[in-house]
């Protein structure tokens, strides 16, 4: 073994030994310091900022044009991933890389529900008197878990990043990262059951402040998961990679029930083997039973009307209700409106800028969540962004910020909204044309995932009559910002319901109902779903749903 070099990492206080020309967010990883990065380590996402005091490699030409010559320059900024370390020394992880992975505040209303108990399904299988049961929602960025007492009540619940972004912000990126072979499989495994360990381990300890210990794990009666497709086999220890080829057609489909000790691997996240584990089913390679759980959620299997449920995510699923039929489409519109691969973006945290505004003399306004000062930008802010810039006449048809004359906040290609004076990081929070660029991306896939399902379904726009928006995002999005800036096409006019975490409320009245888990089951033998290979023009309407038309109106 070579010379290995010491190095302390502030704030923590952590002492971390890495070798002579070692990568510093591998060492990171292997000491259990997490950063939020959704990027393969190829440095696209710019999330793993460190400031390096010790000897390291040259910063290379990515980190220039992801932090700035300022940041590197002056003051001392580096990615963890791109970084090499070569002597002792100190490196500190800065507040917007310190993202609290597991006190997300932007809880939907689906927690409002679960915490009356008022599922739309009876309860009747609760833990026994000192158990608990528990529901998570493998998102493919986020994590989120509830847990319950022997009378069906939320005991506890918490959010974490999902561990298993780091090897790519999509599901489709992730499978690449383990196609080369068994080991690189077993390595994003292993970083999904850590994730789903350190949140029955927050749940726990939040719940009474029973710490997660042997004792405790075995007094975890049941779990429930629901995930996209490709979450759910990684769960399970199968290797999805066949999904992503024709006719992406999921190798374990059907609900399943079992003890956690005939799963392999799953005691590597703390779970005890007589613990009861129940997976919702799924439909299609990249329809899963996040999407069957939100739509037994919503009852939209019930709807009288066309009715059509958005699950605003990375893995953005849809589903449409109309015609005596469930149509359900996946876009993966990546995770911009979860907060990342947007420059100043971040999870929608304390901190977080949620809502802009830019009145008719262009002074610019915003809101934060939990009123401090600003660090930065989460998806519905970077959304309200677009649209403040929309409503002011600002930004092109085509997504180009325009200057504006009167104020120095609105340049070619940057909107500042923040000053560095403003934010509690010292650093400005700005707004570029490659932000726009990515919203821009996400949005189109919406609108012609949406425009797709009409049509699939034989319906005119105006006869949808209620649209339910779930996910984080879809907790607290202005429903004007997303017909502003295309995300909702033309000609739909209708209601629109912010819904919270769907797929975890579905989750939770799978884990607690008989009723919602025939419903769950019901839901997924009737859902169609819709490829966007089998459409013949799906290529035209996504180019069509890139332009702002917002924009062209008020020229």
């Amino acid at each position: 073994m070579g010379e290995q070099n010491r190095l302390v990492v502030r704030p923590m206080n952590k002492i971390v030994t890495i070798p002579a020309g070692g990568n510093l967010l591998d060492a990171f990883l292997a000491e259990g310091i997490e950063l939020p990065v959704l990027c393969n380590k190829n440095g696209s996402c710019g999330k793993c900022r460190v400031i390096v005091r010790a000897p390291a490699n040259s910063v290379t030409g990515v980190e220039r044009l992801s932090l700035g010559e300022g940041l590197t320059a002056s003051e001392g900024y580096r990615l963890a991933c791109k970084t090499e370390i070569l002597g002792s020394g100190e490196i500190v992880v800065p507040v917007e890389s310190r993202e609290d992975f597991l006190e997300g505040v932007y809880w939907g209303r689906e927690l409002a529900t679960v915490k009356a108990g008022t599922f739309p399904y009876p309860v009747d299988r609760v833990p026994a008197r000192g158990a608990y049961a528990a529901a998570l929602d493998l998102g493919t960025t986020t994590l989120t878990g509830y847990l319950f007492d022997h009378r069906g009540a939320l005991a506890s619940h918490c959010s974490c990043v999902n561990p298993t972004a780091l090897y790519g912000s999509d599901v489709i990126s992730r499978m690449a990262s383990f196609q080369q072979g068994a080991e690189d499989f077993a390595r994003v495994r292993s970083g999904m059951l850590r994730g789903v360990g350190r949140v029955l381990q927050t749940l726990f300890a939040r719940s009474a402040g029973t710490e997660w210990s042997g004792d405790a794990s075995a007094r975890l009666e049941r779990v429930a998961f629901c995930g996209n497709t490709i979450m759910q086999h990684i769960l399970l220890g199968v290797n999805p990679l066949e999904i992503g080829l024709f006719p992406y057609a999921p190798m374990i489909r059907n609900l399943l029930r079992k003890d956690a000790a005939d799963i392999p691997g799953l005691a590597s996240a703390g779970i005890a083997g007589s613990t009861e584990v129940v997976l919702s089913p799924s439909v299609w390679g990249f329809i899963g039973g996040d999407a069957v759980c939100g739509v037994a959620a919503t009852e939209l299997h019930r709807a009288s009307e066309p009715a059509l449920l958005l699950d605003i995510g990375t893995n953005g699923e849809m589903v449409l209700a109309g015609r005596g039929g469930l149509f359900a489409f996946s876009a993966s519109a990546g995770p911009a409106f979860e907060g990342y691969r947007i420059g100043s973006g971040m999870r929608a945290v304390a901190g977080a800028i949620d809502r802009i505004d830019i009145d008719a003399r262009l002074a610019v306004s915003y809101r934060v969540i939990g009123e401090g000062r600003p660090r930065g930008l989460c998806g519905t802010g970077a959304v309200a962004a677009v649209a403040a810039l929309l409503r002011a006449g600002a930004l092109t048809e085509r997504g180009h910020i325009r200057p504006a004359r009167t104020t120095d906040r609105i340049g070619r290609n940057r909107f500042v909204i923040a000053t560095a004076d403003e934010t509690s990081t010292g650093m400005p929070i700005v707004f570029t044309d490659k932000d726009v660029e990515v919203v821009q991306q996400a949005k189109a896939a919406f609108a012609a995932g949406i425009t797709a399902l009409l049509r699939q379904a034989g319906l005119e726009a105006s006869r949808l009559r209620r649209i339910f928006i779930a996910g984080s995002f879809g907790s607290r999005a202005d429903a004007e910002n997303l017909k502003i800036i295309g995300l909702i096409p033309q000609g739909i006019e209708a209601e629109i319901v912010p819904v919270g975490n769907a797929a975890g409320l579905g989750c939770s009245a799978l884990l607690l109902s008989s009723a919602a888990e025939r419903a769950v089951v019901d839901v997924a033998c009737r859902m169609q779903a819709v490829d966007a290979a089998s459409l013949r023009d799906f290529e035209d309407i996504f180019l069509e749903g890139l332009f702002f038309r917002h924009a062209a109106y008020q020229e």
